[in-house]
């Protein structure tokens, strides 16, 4: 029986009348909550390339109407995997050139810009990348880094065991920029996709310690009130160099497949690993310690070797390594010998550090750390260079 007429039929509903016969009367909400509802999908997936999808823009309404009595008009822009149709013909087609960017400061589109804006990004994969006008510096990149794997016997090529599972892997592409904001190199590297490892059996111990700003900020303090050098120096895919303990399978690299079926057993840590960091940490600090330092106890990303005169203090962020020292004999003696173990990149006088300017006067004893050109860059993604400047980082009335 349904709902509605039983709670008629046993009074439960104070002041419940129904119209009509009782059989027909029908309840419109339950009727509404019983239709079938069918999944909206989505009829365009995640793109993997410049005009991959179909763009459309919707102009209009128009003050006049069309020949067609249309008000609103359609742009489209195809993907670059279709084509455009068109009907057939028995002449050439012909078109006029399209005008995609107008300049600010042109009033038609028959004047000449007097400047351009060019604004570097960061290609979101290594399709893209190699998709793009930098294709040939990206593969360069691209094999330099494989060769990078290849020397270090970063894996070994097996048949997957029974009961194991290969992980993932994917190339990532990154310009890196100098302190003016330049792209200087077209880094790619080869990462692991971690997070389908599983605890205990793909993986166990993954912290590792990385230098601490207030040791960055007390050790520059030191260094400029007592004339200290301040080097810096680059360990060359770093992580390559840490010794996975666990048993560890991955995919072959995209581009570099054998065709036989067999995976990579990784005998060094990949980036992306969870343990990578770690590994490569632990190998770090085993050969400085092999060469003389010790690890702070107040900081175990700061090492210390000598005394007096021959004082240097080294400090480690994952690669990025500055030495501290009044000798730049002690220095030149640190880097070679680090460079005897690991494929290291002096970069001379410490100026730009984790995204920080260094600038610096002996002669004064002064040294000033600022993000002048990380400011600009943030300013220019969201079209604030024109804002009114404040002294204080934050406005007074903003309460935090």
């Amino acid at each position: 029986m349904p709902l509605l007429q039983q709670l008629h039929k046993e009074e439960a509903v104070k002041g419940l009348k129904l119209s009509g016969q009782p059989n027909d009367t029908k309840c419109e909400t339950c009727l509404l909550s019983k239709f079938t509802r069918f999944p909206f999908h989505g009829i365009a997936g995640k793109s993997k390339a410049a005009l991959e999808l179909v763009h459309m823009d919707l102009v209009g309404p128009f003050p006049v109407r069309g020949s067609k009595g249309e008000r609103m008009a359609t742009r489209k822009l195809l993907s670059s995997t279709s084509g455009g149709a068109t009907t057939e013909q028995q002449e050439q087609a012909q078109g006029e050139d399209a005008v995609l960017f107008l300049g600010d400061d042109q009033e038609s589109d028959d004047e000449e810009p007097a400047y351009c804006f060019y604004a570097p990004i960061q290609p979101p994969s290594m399709d893209y990348a190699l998709a793009g006008p930098q294709r040939g510096k990206w593969l360069v990149s691209r094999d330099a880094e494989y060769n990078s794997q290849m020397e270090n016997h970063t894996w070994d090529l097996v048949y997957l065991p029974n009961g194991k599972k290969a992980i993932q892997c994917k190339w990532l592409a990154k310009i890196k920029t100098d302190e003016k904001g330049e792209p200087s190199v077209y880094k790619s590297r080869l990462v692991a996709k971690g997070f389908q490892q599983k605890e205990k059996e793909d993986y166990k111990e993954v912290f590792a310690p990385t230098a601490k700003s207030p040791t960055l900020r007390v050790l520059l303090a030191v260094a400029a009130v007592r004339k200290w050098k301040v080097k810096q120096m680059d360990i060359v895919t770093a992580f390559l160099y840490g010794i996975v303990e666990e048993e560890v399978y991955m995919v072959q690299p995209p581009g570099y497949e054998d065709g036989t079926g067999r995976v990579c057993k990784l005998n060094k840590a990949i980036y992306g690993l969870k343990q990578a960091p770690r590994c490569w940490y632990n190998r770090l600090a085993s050969a400085l310690e092999g060469i003389g330092f010790r690890a702070s106890a107040c900081d175990e990303s700061l090492f210390l070797m000598g005394n007096g005169e021959s004082l240097v203090l080294l400090l480690v962020y994952v690669d990025d390594i500055l030495l501290f020292s009044s000798s730049d004999k002690e220095i030149d003696g640190v880097q070679r010998k680090l460079t005897e173990q690991f494929k290291c990149k002096s970069l001379g006088e410490a100026r730009y550090y984790l995204g920080m300017h260094i600038e610096r006067d002996t002669e004064r004893g002064w040294l000033k750390l600022h993000q002048g050109q990380y400011i600009n860059t943030l300013a220019e993604k969201y079209s604030l260079q024109e804002e009114r400047e404040v002294v204080t980082p934050l406005p007074s009335e903003f309460n935090s």
